[in-house]
């Protein structure tokens, strides 16, 4: 067990753990959501948050919710609209919507809420003090003058130093909300705790790279397996190179399935050529990973073993899901792809006991970084 921390000790203040009757709320939550054909998609992030707004408002708190959707320019940045109709159905309550943010008549309203309202304002990403102006934004200044508390109810825009998720705590006593909380209690056990596999795939090499410098001198970690594009270009040479003695921990594909003139093909991965052309592991490494997955207590995984959009390489990373979605170990998946490859793989997603829709912030954290989200919530404050 790692001494610095024990297992869920921090000093972020859980909004729920207050008496909030009659106090107006100012919680920042992520409905960030995939748009198609102009219409925002009902999603897991959006039910998650709607189980605490639920339980919030039957606590007689008025909640102000702020969100973003998309950035500025990108095809997927629109209002909040539909968004708060979405809110309403899923919690049940009529969630208000606001076109504004910060202007008199927002204000206004805000001030003639009722204990169990709930209004969400517009798109934060609207205002470019969001962004640009992080500690000094005037909207902040504006909204704190009619709120009592701030809560963070989310990791997955944690890592951003960004107006909505560090401004306020100048102002405010903030607090962490139940979405954020629960997330931080189950990525601990994967930080904290003993007989720990990590199993890492997808394409984004480079924040791998980060996680692996991290991850591998811990003493808890027992393997870290390997697929996807990293783990077929990388070679057990450039990882001692890289990494030392300790590269004893990750394990590489041994065999992978590529196509060749519209055959599909499984073969060996063959040390110092180029393998880059590999689509998804092979049986003998399914074999392998599952068998170092046995020996685990806990495990994490984050990106996709191949490309399992397509049904032809989509083997592996269904086997290697499969095979921690069991009652034998704490498991957690993270990563849209993750999420996504486990629903069309037909894993029943109540198996993990945790399901991360963090994205960078999940990374980020479990790498090590100090996020500017965590930090004004006190969680890397000593006990």
């Amino acid at each position: 067990m790692n001494t610095s921390r024990k297992l869920g000790e921090n000093n972020m203040l859980n909004i729920l753990d207050i008496d909030i009757k009659g106090k107006t709320l100012l919680v920042r939550i992520d409905i960030n959501s995939p748009i198609h054909n102009g219409k925002v998609i009902k999603n897991l992030r959006m039910e998650r948050h709607a189980k605490v707004i639920e339980e919030l408002s039957n606590k007689g708190a008025r909640i102000v919710l702020l969100a973003h959707q998309g950035r500025k320019d990108n095809a997927d940045f629109t209002t909040l609209e539909h968004h708060a109709k979405i809110l309403s159905e899923l919690s049940k309550k009529f969630v208000g919507y606001s076109s504004m943010i910060s202007e008199y008549k927002v204000i206004d309203e805000i001030k003639r809420m009722h204990n169990g309202d709930i209004l969400l304002l517009e798109n934060i990403r609207s205002l470019e003090e969001e962004i640009t102006n992080p500690y000094g934004a005037q909207y902040v200044k504006k909204l704190s003058e009619v709120v009592d508390a701030f809560v963070l109810d989310t990791l997955s825009v944690s890592h951003r130093e960004h107006a909505s998720v560090v401004g306020f705590s100048k102002y405010l006593s903030v607090y962490a909300g139940p979405v954020l909380t629960k997330e931080i209690n189950a990525l601990e056990k994967i930080k904290y705790e003993n007989d720990v596999v990590l199993i890492f795939g997808g394409s984004k090499t480079q924040d791998i790279h980060r996680l692996l410098h991290h991850w591998i001198p811990k003493t808890e970690v027992k393997h870290i397996l390997l697929g996807g594009k990293l783990g077929f270009e990388m070679t057990r040479k450039e990882l001692i190179t890289l990494y030392g003695p300790d590269s004893k921990k990750i394990v590489l594909p041994i065999d992978g399935i590529t196509q060749i003139n519209e055959k599909i093909v499984e073969s060996n991965v063959e040390e110092g050529n180029d393998n880059s052309g590999f689509k998804d592991i092979g049986n003998e490494t399914i074999k392998l990973f599952k068998k170092h997955i046995s020996l685990a207590k806990y495990a994490l995984m984050n990106g996709p073993m191949g490309m399992y959009e397509n049904i032809a390489f989509r083997n592996g990373t269904c086997e290697v899901l499969k095979c921690i979605a069991t009652d034998k170990l704490y498991a957690i998946i993270g990563g849209g792809h993750t999420i996504s490859a486990a629903q069309i793989c037909d894993v029943d997603l109540d198996k993990f006991n945790y399901i991360s829709l963090s994205g960078k912030a999940l990374l980020k954290f479990i790498e090590g970084d100090r996020l500017p989200g965590l930090k004004t919530l006190g969680y890397y404050n000593k006990s």
